[in-house]
């Protein structure tokens, strides 16, 4: 509006009538959303009916009321105020409002959305019968055992890594045939491995050589474990074509630096794990080694991107496990399993090595983590991965009180199209909340969703910035690109190569806000607003509790009418903020659920000492099939 109450020109492609309201009349406004008194005049125009947009102007920051809606033409409103180029992008969510409310209206009509997509879950789950306890029983105690317990008996010689690795393989060959989590073995590898670390312990305990010696090999901290990892991390020689037809069959030329401080550290391969195409999903199917099933029901999903790794571990076909999060590929599995799960702080462990390399857009977001049973474990293979001599960038050798912390805690993060949590986990998280009142002296403190409700808008803004590639360049292996809308044709027809995951978000990018545009760079503005606030918030001493996801694992086939709920995972990410995945127990129905704990970066060890302690207080992880040991 300028100075004679004419309206500025926009983008915006619609006309409303309005009155402007004094701010100390009528707002709805926190005070670090009313702070820009230099800028030029400039309204937000909604298209809907809204309970705060902002007028930002230079002296007296304003509201619009709307009053009713116009019927004039948008030609109009063309005519008067500029051409229709000159109006800003469209907002549907209402991300760029400086309110931290989302209007009644969004509430209500995206609420009514996220119902419309559970009840068509719900009605293709009827479908997709349910096959629960379909696991063999656990015959072997070794595969009960934690690597805390198991390192020191193979370094003593009380235990051969040989026996220990033959146990797993067992396992994996009773469990894969119902899990389909495998997409390649290294068994006969493996095995020569640990026979060549057996003699190597048993020579240094004839010589008399003492563990704490400089060159003993019982030095190393994994000493004769068995590790996997997934389909996208490189194990040299083995297969790194992350489900994408295109690249099937795809070897890693060497191994990923994460993976490779792992096996110096005396870890064993024994397998690769299944993974979404691209490892772009929360799902693990592709059209290359098929879909992975969840260990508690195999009619449900594992989780995605670490899928594999999660089934495996939660049905001790493996110890534990490599894997990289970028929007929860860590904890959504982990969720989905029943098992511990670790997103590390952006820079914490090397991320080269992996596919689809990672752009410098994701720096900030990405991480590489270990996948445990047991919560002690995270530390020991979090340590392997992150320290080198003399460098312990996540502080996991030192003490991490639990005393006198500050939990900020939330149950649901504002997105309407989420669905809510179930009452299992809000249940799990206040008996948390009252564990650390009573016994730590925490203070607890409630927070509101504010704009974490975007959360993943902001984290599909971070991710497809700067030097990122658009999600059709990706699927086309960085060498061209894919037409979203053929590809949804061909797909019809079962003609394409790729997922519908992949093609519908190469078509949603496609029509939405391009990189460099005005809503794209507001986004990623909010988001930097998110994470400062709550790096001022937290400060050294705090933390947040707030589910992982919302609900258990969903029927195959149904990710896609649920595909808000990684939002909970995303906001951690778009803080870069290190988070926990604890499970807590089971629901009736007999599925895991838990939450997760954030934590400052760079403060992973706090977060995994919280874990330890959740543990305790719930059990951890509960075995899918019986144990008969």
């Amino acid at each position: 509006m300028d100075s004679n109450g004419n309206l500025v020109p926009m983008e915006n492609k619609a006309k409303i009538e309005f009155t402007v309201v004094p701010l100390n009349e009528h707002s709805e406004l926190g005070n670090d959303e009313m702070n820009n008194n230099d800028s030029p005049p400039v309204i937000f125009v909604e298209t809907e009916p809204v309970s705060n947009p902002i007028m930002e102007s230079d002296g007296n920051e304003c509201k619009i009321k709307k009053l009713q809606k116009c019927h004039k033409s948008v030609a109009d409103l063309y005519g008067q105020h500029g051409k229709p180029e000159d109006f800003v992008n469209m907002d549907p969510i209402g991300i760029t409002s400086s309110s931290v409310k989302m209007s009644p209206f969004r509430v209500f009509l995206f609420t009514s959305i996220r119902l419309i997509f559970r009840a068509l879950s719900s009605f293709v789950g009827l479908f997709i019968c349910s096959s629960r306890n379909a696991l063999p029983p656990i015959k072997d105690p070794l595969l009960l055992k934690p690597a805390t317990t198991l390192v020191p008996m193979i370094k003593s010689g009380s235990l051969k890594s040989e026996t220990l690795i033959k146990a797993y393989i067992s396992r994996i060959r009773e469990v894969q045939p119902h899990l389909n989590a495998v997409v390649q073995e290294r068994f006969d590898k493996a095995l020569v491995e640990a026979r060549q670390i057996d003699e190597a312990i048993a020579l240094e305990i004839k010589n008399g050589v003492s563990a704490d010696e400089p060159n003993s090999i019982r030095r190393k901290p994994l000493l004769g474990l068995p590790l996997t990892t997934k389909n996208s991390l490189g194990v040299q020689g083995m297969i790194m074509d992350t489900g994408s037809v295109p690249r099937a069959g795809t070897l890693a030329e060497k191994d990923a630096e994460a993976i490779g401080r792992a096996r110096q550290a005396g870890a064993i391969i024994i397998c690769i794990t299944n993974t979404p195409e691209l490892v772009l999903w929360y799902d693990s199917h592709n059209f290359v080694y098929g879909r992975t099933n969840n260990p508690y029901d195999l009619a449900r999903i594992p989780g995605g991107s670490s899928g594999g790794e999660g089934a495996l571990i939660s049905s001790c076909g493996s110890l534990m496990g490599v894997g990289s999060d970028v929007g929860g590929s860590i904890r959504i599995p982990s969720f989905y399993c029943g098992v511990f799960g670790h997103a590390t702080s952006p820079g914490g462990v090397p991320v080269t090595g992996m596919y689809p390399p990672p752009c410098r857009a994701w720096a900030n977001h990405l991480s590489f983590g270990p996948i445990c049973r047991y919560a002690s474990d995270l530390r020991l293979l979090l340590k392997a991965l992150s320290q080198t001599e003399g460098s312990d960038p996540l502080k996991l050798d030192e003490t991490a009180s639990l005393d006198n912390l500050t939990i900020y805690y939330f149950d649901d993060i504002g997105n309407p199209l989420a669905n809510p949590a179930v009452p299992e986990i809000k249940e799990a998280i206040q008996k948390t909340l009252e564990h650390f009142r009573s016994n730590f002296n925490a203070r607890i403190e409630k927070i509101s969703h504010g704009k974490m409700s975007y959360s993943l808008f902001m984290w599909a803004a971070q991710l497809s910035s700067g030097d990122a590639y658009p999600m059709a360049v990706e699927a086309a292996l960085r060498r061209g690109r894919i037409n979203p809308y053929w590809e949804l044709v061909k797909f019809c027809f079962h003609l394409s190569q790729h997922t519908l995951p992949v093609i519908l978000m190469s078509l949603f990018e496609s029509i939405g806000p391009k990189k460099g545009s005005p809503m794209h760079d507001k986004v990623l503005e909010k988001g930097k607003e998110m994470k400062n606030h709550f790096t001022k918030l937290l400060g050294p001493r705090g933390l947040i509790i707030c589910p992982t996801l919302p609900i258990p694992a969903v029927k195959h086939r149904t990710t896609l009418l649920n595909g808000f709920d990684p939002s909970y995972t995303m906001f951690s990410n778009v803080i870069s903020f290190p988070s926990t995945h604890c499970p807590t127990g089971l629901t009736k129905e007999g599925l895991p659920v838990g939450f997760q704990i954030i934590v400052p970066p760079f403060n992973d060890n706090l977060a995994i000492t919280m874990a330890c302690e959740v543990e305790k207080l719930f059990g951890g992880w509960i075995s899918p099939s019986a144990v008969n040991c």
